[in-house]
């Protein structure tokens, strides 16, 4: 039963932990791109979601989620 207990807390830390990083990354990927891209290309501005939408879609297509380790 301990163990459960332990398993579930170490889950639920490393869950905050990457949701916390997440935001954190959408922040930045928002911050940056409504600094920069619409005066230089005359796009429109990002909302928080889409802006975690594009850090993730970034991951995916260029960087891969996990860093894989040789």
């Amino acid at each position: 039963m301990e163990t459960f207990i332990v398993n579930l807390l170490k889950f639920i830390v490393w869950a905050l932990l990457v949701s916390a990083v997440v935001a954190l990354a959408g922040v930045a990927v928002m911050l940056l791109w409504n600094e920069l891209v619409p005066d230089i290309l005359g796009l429109t501005t990002l909302n928080f979601s889409q802006a975690v939408g594009l850090f993730v879609l970034s991951r995916l297509l260029f960087g891969g989620l996990l860093r894989r380790r040789p």
